[in-house]
């Protein structure tokens, strides 16, 4: 894949920063001469703020697109650690999601334990109904639907 075009980058933000500083001063100046003229009653050259106000435009346009790479650079560089931190502290709520905890001693096992590694309590428990095992956890049967507790 050929990538010279990324070597153009440095090279078109600073052409693109030059025009725009250049063009948006000129709009601007050719606004406020075009308003002061209008407002002290001569409106000969109000016809200024048609050419200022592409001027300006094409001007405000350059410079975001020349800024562009620092400002997102910015916004990365803040929103990272946030956005990191959020996803650590999402991780640390779910990440037991999948664990059985032991009743006796509280202690977190795989799903697919039938004793606690810490004190050897079952886990599992059989439904009084039907002889079903069931985890320990659960309130009601998954075979027969009956209260377990």
């Amino acid at each position: 894949m050929n990538r010279n075009y990324i070597k153009e980058h440095p090279k078109a933000r600073k052409t693109l920063r030059i025009i725009g500083f250049i063009v948006l001063p000129v709009g601007l100046a050719l606004m406020i001469i075009a308003d002061i003229f209008f407002f002290m009653g001569d409106t000969s050259l109000f016809f200024l703020n048609f050419i200022g106000a592409p001027f300006i435009f094409i001007g405000a346009v350059c410079l975001m697109y020349g800024f562009m790479k620092t400002v997102s650079s910015y916004v990365a560089g803040e929103t990272t650690p946030v956005i990191s931190g959020s996803a650590n502290y999402i991780y640390e709520g779910i990440k037991n999601v999948d664990k059985k905890v032991c009743p006796n001693c509280n202690e977190l096992n795989d799903t697919n334990s039938h004793f606690c590694k810490k004190c050897g309590t079952s886990l599992d428990a059989k439904c009084p109904n039907c002889g079903e095992i069931v985890s320990a956890e659960d309130t009601f049967c998954k075979n027969c639907g009956k209260k377990l507790k």
